[in-house]
């Protein structure tokens, strides 16, 4: 290899490489240096993609995503506006490519964004996903009662 960059591109997302480098003065790799200090580097993971969310179920908002390639954790991000900078997590970092939000009020719309990491803590988090909305739906009224439009009678 000639020159002072080199790409990687046989890398999986998410795992840390680990890359030492030396010197020569031909390509046969004449006069030699020794090896530099290693350096770690890691190809970064993708934003979930497709984040479904449901839309008028009663008890909850369900969120469900593709698991992405190298992540191991995912984190929920929620917001009043379609704008990732006022979204904020409503869920640790966890396992599962799925979400329930029971705390939404019924009728409120919500915006939902989700964040892929190798670890629970968050190391090499990808950015947030694309936006997607969803709400609790309202409940039935119930006993209700017509009239004729005489107030003696119901």
């Amino acid at each position: 290899m000639e020159g002072e960059f080199y790409e990687d591109v046989d890398t999986e997302p998410g795992v840390q490489y680990h890359y030492f480098v030396r010197a020569a003065s031909g390509i046969n790799g004449e006069a030699a240096s020794g090896f530099s200090g290693e350096t770690i580097a890691y190809r970064g993971l993708q934003a979930p993609a497709q984040v479904a969310v449901s839309q008028g179920d009663l008890d909850a908002v369900q969120l469900e995503w593709p698991s992405v390639a190298g992540a191991r954790y995912y984190q929920v991000y929620r917001s009043a506006s379609t704008d990732a900078l006022d979204a904020r997590a409503i869920s640790g970092w966890m396992t599962t490519a799925s979400h329930v939000d029971s705390t939404l009020a019924p009728g409120q719309e919500m915006y939902y964004f989700v964040r892929a990491a190798m670890d629970g803590v968050g190391a090499n988090a990808s950015a947030l996903s694309a936006v997607a909305s969803g709400y609790r739906g309202l409940s039935l009224p119930t006993n209700l009662q017509a009239s004729t439009g005489d107030s003696a009678q119901v």
